[in-house]
């Protein structure tokens, strides 16, 4: 008992454990042989890294990490290559070149600049870099099965667009979106390709977009169901 408190009281303290380790779980949980992880904006690897170790049980699983900041790609590159991680020091959007991105007090601020949207109080007015960027299609190609996770600051529906011969080809099975702000253009997208939407932390259908959202793939949530029922 003395054991369950201590962790609990670990999992409030932790952002990685009460935030993250959900939707760890869930993305696990999806894997199969010969599947292809893509974390976007992988920072310094939580994910990436965290599902390279199912490959020991996953047969063929490959997995793709990009990060566009310098200084947390060199932190990311050093995880991965532990743990046979494919990185890349770039950004994921709707094509292919450079972009302006502010910097940011912290890893995890750094965005490509955006009207409308408020910036984070992190964000370090004046300091800032250009990346380069790629589409996923590009880069990863069909024939394949991919799971995404995406956390770009507020980029999601640019590298969706990046990713369209990808949906297209019917490659794309899961896609993890990490952000407060999920656009009607981008629900609009997924839904289109015949995705629906659930909580991924507890699988729980999700209609009010809030905080992590995971798309399933119509075929994948059907060839689940049927082999429960059978």
């Amino acid at each position: 008992e003395n054991g369950y408190l201590r962790a609990s009281r670990k999992v409030r303290s932790s952002s990685a454990l009460s935030d993250e380790m959900g939707a760890l779980v869930t993305l696990a949980g999806l894997l199969r042989p010969g599947d292809t992880f893509v974390d976007g904006g992988a920072n310094v690897g939580l994910f990436c890294c965290t599902m390279a170790r199912f490959r020991a049980t996953t047969p063929g699983l490959r997995v793709v990490a990009f990060e566009p900041h310098p200084d947390t790609f060199q932190r990311l590159e050093q995880n991965g290559k532990r743990c046979g991680v494919e990185v890349f020091p770039f950004g994921l959007s709707s094509a292919s070149g450079e972009v302006e991105f502010e910097d940011g007090a912290v890893s995890h601020v750094f965005a490509v600049p955006q009207k409308g949207v408020n910036k984070s109080p992190y964000t370090v007015a004046g300091r800032n870099r250009k990346v380069q960027m790629r589409r996923l299609d590009e880069m990863i190609q069909a024939p394949c099965r991919v799971v995404l996770k995406l956390d770009v600051e507020g980029h999601e529906l640019e590298a969706l667009k990046g990713s369209a011969r990808l949906f297209e080809a019917g490659c794309v099975k899961a896609v993890l979106l990490d952000s407060d702000e999920h656009p009607a253009e981008l629900y609009e997208f997924l839904k289109a390709n015949g995705f629906g939407f659930f909580d991924a932390r507890s699988l729980a259908p999700q209609h009010h977009w809030n905080g992590a959202v995971l798309a399933l793939h119509e075929s994948f949530v059907e060839r689940n169901e049927g082999q429960h029922q059978a």
